[in-house]
């Protein structure tokens, strides 16, 4: 049994054993075309536990410029076939992180997963905070309306990238898993985000003013496809007016227009204020997970 770095040989298994265990434990950046765009050999180390020339663990980091800047780095994946803990350690022990201001490794774990829970524990993650995924299903159609001097517009592409940025950074400054600004530059990357769905993303302006956001994409999980809020933000000074019920309300129309009767998004478990408007839409909470880190400096 050995680990090694992924080889141009064993980039096809890698991904045949991510395709197989992807629901396993968190499949956010496992789907095809996530894959598609997989470079083991660019800003995504990644390591295989090896026996008898059989997968039967890996472990994928990535490091791109968001995680970065917030000098963290995502687990993309880290699996093996059995809970041995040895084999979560003989794993964990081969990362190298040669971006030294990369301080903390990241991942998710659903709760219900509890052995992985634990050997990942004893690994030195430690838990930072719970996840509630939830669920509108098969429900009435809906839209979002806004009264003037609010109106709800298209994102307009080389214009409104430093107005999302902004919004969002200053909506989320505090909120535990986004601490870290989105730039400029990562804005137009999400543009062109294969999962971004038709009218995907709407500025929400007051007069001239730019003061929410609405990011909607394609999600699945086993159960089948949903549109996924990713996210909704509005400036501090224009919470508490019932707008960001109707963003949510205009978000789940984008999705139901694109042929989604299905509409998925995650919360902090903490968020209560977030956790009422979305109960109050229609949303439930399907499934609750972890995120654990562990610090390297």
């Amino acid at each position: 049994m050995k680990v090694i770095s992924i080889t141009e040989d064993t980039i096809v298994p890698f991904k045949k054993y991510c395709q197989e265990h992807r629901y396993e434990h968190d499949e956010s950046y496992l789907y095809e075309e996530d894959m598609d765009d997989f470079d083991p050999f660019g800003p995504h180390p990644t390591w295989l536990l090896i026996n008898d020339d059989t997968i039967i663990g890996v472990l994928s980091l990535m490091l791109d410029d968001y995680f970065i800047a917030g000098h963290k780095t995502r687990l993309r994946i880290f699996h093996c076939l059995s809970n041995n803990l040895d084999h979560y350690k003989q794993l964990i022990e081969a990362v190298e992180i040669s971006n030294t201001s990369v301080k903390t490794l990241e991942m998710f774990l659903p709760n219900k997963v509890h052995k992985v829970q634990a050997i990942v524990k004893s690994l030195g993650f430690s838990y930072y905070r719970t996840a509630y995924v939830m669920v509108r299903k098969d429900q009435e159609p809906t839209f979002g309306t806004f009264s003037k001097p609010y109106s709800l517009k298209p994102f307009v592409h080389g214009e409104d990238e430093v107005n999302y940025a902004h919004i969002r950074n200053t909506a989320f400054q505090t909120l535990k898993g986004s601490e870290a600004p989105l730039s400029s530059e990562v804005v137009k990357k999400l543009t062109n985000d294969p999962y971004l769905l038709k009218d995907g993303l709407q500025i929400l302006w007051f007069h001239d003013t730019p003061v929410g956001v609405l990011r909607m994409v394609e999600e699945e999980d086993q159960s089948g496809k949903y549109s996924f809020v990713a996210p909704i933000a509005l400036l501090p000074e224009h919470q508490g007016r019932g707008l960001g019920t109707q963003l949510l309300r205009a978000g789940i129309a984008i999705g139901q227009e694109s042929g989604f009767d299905h509409c998925m998004l995650s919360v902090n478990a903490e968020n209560e204020q977030a956790l009422g408007l979305y109960t109050k839409v229609g949303f439930i909470i399907d499934e609750a997970v972890s995120c654990l880190q562990k610090d390297y400096h």
